[in-house]
């Protein structure tokens, strides 16, 4: 049997990224409130955000495409991310990411 050829993207093989994407799983509040609790964050910001599969309203779960204004280089995405979750997100929110 031949083998094939696996065609994919690997971590080592980007040189930028165009979004992070944040799931916000472990809210402490219910679905109202975090929304606001977002619009506050992220005004200014452009992003699209939606449910998943598992979201009530009592227990949000919700996941976050933020989009920023250039690409970022793959050596310091890790870095920017965590910045963005302590320095721009509050403190709910970023406890909230899964």
């Amino acid at each position: 049997m031949a083998s094939q050829e696996r065609n994919y993207i690997t971590l080592d093989s980007l040189g930028n990224r165009r979004i992070f994407i944040y799931d916000l799983d472990n809210y402490a509040d219910n679905f109202d409130i975090m929304l606001k609790d977002i619009e506050k964050s992220l005004s200014g910001y452009v992003y699209l955000l939606y449910t998943t599969y598992s979201h009530t309203y009592l227990i949000p779960k919700l996941r976050i495409i933020l989009f920023p204004n250039s690409l970022i280089e793959t050596e310091i995405y890790e870095a920017i991310s965590r910045s963005i979750v302590t320095d721009i997100f509050s403190e709910k929110l970023g406890k909230a990411i899964d």
